[in-house]
């Protein structure tokens, strides 16, 4: 259905925007902090970005994207070729198999969404203005988490393994790195499932952009999970869980949920593992 997100509608409430303005505050701070820094320290104002690190963490999730919606696209249309049916989500009459054009397959590819229909829902036009400012906030998240990685992660982790760890070596530098993880934490899932993702659905005018809940408020890590990332969550209910649970361990919600975590878990593990080796390899390259 055509909805908007949940911080969209929040975001209109002035007493809630402010949440928005202090994280830009804490940005121009954060920045002046670098800045300032840099010039005592070593006399310039330059920034160092790391960016094979980067870039191979988003081919990588772009890799397990595209993994997500071939599968999608292929379960949602395969029984129709084996049927010989019609089975679209408006037209369910007998008759030879309708498959979809490759606009509607182009589409899927890039609309914010690991689910496939047919037909989703569609606004009227694209507001240029929403969309820029979306990007915008994209832009500046990726400053500000460099800006966070600088000040707080590299002076804490710069030196780590140059001699023997010790306890007092390890649990410290962890420690301090408690609160900018939170900030980190965040602003990525801001940057992500907000701006990233209602910049997209604008400019492809993608109308439900339900990506996520209130997932602040669960009381239950099962809440949380169902709530934080309403995108992937609908992808492993639709494809992993329901497949397990109707069609192979009928009725076995348990084993359904355990291999849904395991799923999860396995494509958590490629994209953080094989950053790091790819990253590696790009070193000693």
């Amino acid at each position: 259905m055509a909805r908007n997100s949940l911080l969209t509608d929040l975001m209109k409430v002035n007493h809630i925007k402010m949440i928005y303005n202090l994280f830009v505050v804490m940005m121009i701070i954060t920045f002046l902090n670098t800045v300032v820094g840099d010039l005592v320290t070593e006399g310039r104002a330059v920034l160092y970005f790391d960016l094979p690190q980067a870039s191979s963490f988003a081919i990588l999730m772009e890799m397990c994207r595209f993994v997500m919606k071939a599968h999608a696209f292929v379960r949602s249309n395969a029984p129709k070729v084996f049927t010989g049916k019609v089975k679209s989500d408006d037209d369910h009459r007998t008759a030879a198999p309708v498959l979809p054009s490759f606009k509607t397959f182009q589409y899927f590819l890039f609309c914010p969404t690991l689910v496939y229909r047919d037909s989703y829902p569609r606004t009227k036009q694209i507001r240029w203005k929403v969309a820029f400012f979306h990007f915008l906030d994209v832009f500046g998240i990726i400053l500000y988490l460099s800006f966070i990685f600088e000040r707080f992660f590299l002076p804490n982790f710069k030196k780590f393994g140059e001699s023997e760890v010790e306890l007092s070596t390890l649990v410290l530098p962890i420690f301090c790195t408690i609160l900018p993880s939170t900030v980190i934490f965040i602003l990525c899932f801001y940057c992500v499932l907000h701006a990233w993702l209602n910049g997209i659905a604008e400019l492809l005018r993608f109308a439900d952009r339900m990506f996520y809940q209130d997932w602040w408020n669960s009381t239950s890590y099962s809440m949380y999970y169902r709530k934080w990332n309403v995108v992937v969550h609908d992808w492993l209910y639709t494809y992993i869980y329901k497949e397990i649970h109707d069609n192979i361990f009928i009725g076995n919600r348990r084993i359904a949920t355990d291999i849904v975590f395991a799923t999860s878990a396995i494509f958590h593990e490629i994209v953080i593992t094989r950053t790091y080796w790819i990253n590696r390899l790009l070193i000693e390259l």
